[in-house]
């Protein structure tokens, strides 16, 4: 289950829409080869990142291919293909037992030497959508892949990205209402958690500050025997109570999925709508 990045902005003013340490670590990866050919001997030239272990050898796949293109991006020679002489970073998943359709699961990436001795290992879990991450879903995996690069950024000398940034724009978040179960209080954490991942800081209100305005508008209703309909709009209002955008989200539930606990939908829904929220945000804020 994946909510979609599709949802049309209807904007104004022309906008179109744990850590285990094993010793001192060595931090010299560098992108020594971007020409595609096999970098020179030396520890320090490419770090080979083996297929991750564990459950679902699909989506574990797609989840090593993932990390090495989130380790790329953050001028770290990642490869899979295997050379002598290279620092590797093996990684290990597994699941608990669904509950409401969402699985915790445990992830763990080990740093070696080349001659496979342990330096470092970090390990954390991660709440997923169980049927999407079974079927491999990209956004799904995707979200898992920035989420390891988050944990591995200590071992091999980078920060991850919103913390390398300096603050961003602030906004109130004034809830979500409408939603079945623990949705509104759901739908709240997550986006806030989101929203930090872009430097966008969520501000309570209190101190009277005149700052952009958040909301979300939730409605369920039935498609059909079996599923439901779920439509989240979040609206953003500037600092003078001026609508700003839109964004609306749509996506179909087993009927009675979300009576109770939405879990990782609630993650999903935010992480798929912080990107274009604070996109705008950053348009019109000043």
């Amino acid at each position: 289950m994946s909510f979609s990045r599709a949802a049309a902005w209807l904007a104004v003013a022309g906008l179109a829409v744990m850590l285990a340490a094993c010793g001192s670590v060595p931090r010299p990866f560098s992108p020594a080869d971007k020409g595609g050919g096999v970098p020179p001997p030396g520890p320090s030239t490419a770090l080979i990142v083996h297929p991750a272990v564990g459950a679902d050898r699909a989506a574990l796949d797609m989840l090593t291919d993932m990390v090495v293109e989130e380790l790329r991006t953050r001028e770290v020679a990642a490869i899979r293909y295997e050379v002598p002489n290279r620092y590797r970073l093996v990684g290990q998943a597994s699941a608990g037992p669904p509950q409401d359709g969402t699985a915790t699961m445990t992830l763990q990436w080990q740093l070696l030497t080349p001659d496979g001795a342990p330096v470092e290992t970090v390990a954390y879990r991660q709440d997923v959508d169980w049927a999407s991450y079974r079927q491999a879903d990209p956004f799904v995996i995707r979200q898992m892949a920035r989420a390891a690069i988050g944990e591995i950024g200590a071992m091999l000398g980078f920060d991850a990205p919103a913390q390398a940034r300096e603050s961003g724009p602030k906004l109130i978040l004034s809830g979500a209402r409408g939603a079945p179960g623990d949705g509104n209080a759901a739908l709240e954490s997550a986006m806030t958690h989101e929203l930090g991942r872009f430097d966008v800081t969520v501000d309570d209100g209190r101190g009277g500050a005149r700052l952009p305005v958040l909301r979300a508008l939730v409605e369920v209703r039935p498609m059909d025997e079996a599923n439901e309909l779920v439509t989240i709009t979040w609206l953003l209002h500037d600092a003078e109570g001026k609508e700003r955008g839109r964004l609306q989200q749509q996506n179909r539930v087993a009927k009675g999925r979300l009576d109770r606990r939405w879990g990782v939908v609630a993650k999903l829904a935010a992480a798929a709508a912080a990107p274009e929220i604070a996109d705008l945000l950053r348009r019109f804020s000043p």
